[in-house]
């Protein structure tokens, strides 16, 4: 489905998803979605959120890096995205049973 030249591209990408559980995806992502504006390839996350301050980054609370609801999306600063990333990779390895 291509967009049309007046229409939103937030607003596109949006129509574009398809539910998964509570996240919304863009079918045939596997992981972080991307799509085409003005020629170029930007993550769909991104391009949902809008403009991201410098020194920030896009964390997906819903944990899934495909889902581009804009409601499990959080513009945050990098340092605190590593540190997030850092304790949710600690829980998988202690729930796994890594950590001994």
């Amino acid at each position: 489905m291509r967009r049309r030249p007046n229409e939103d591209p937030r607003a596109h990408l949006l129509a574009r998803a398809v539910p998964l559980g509570d996240c919304l995806v863009l079918p045939g992502t596997t992981r972080y979605a991307r799509t085409r504006l003005d020629g170029r390839s930007v993550y769909a996350h991104r391009l949902v959120l809008g403009v991201i301050p410098r020194g920030h980054e896009v964390h997906h609370l819903c944990g899934v890096t495909r889902c581009i609801r804009p409601e499990h999306l959080q513009v945050i600063r990098v340092t605190e995205h590593r540190a997030a990333n850092a304790r949710r990779l600690n829980a998988l390895r202690w729930h796994s049973g890594a950590a001994a």
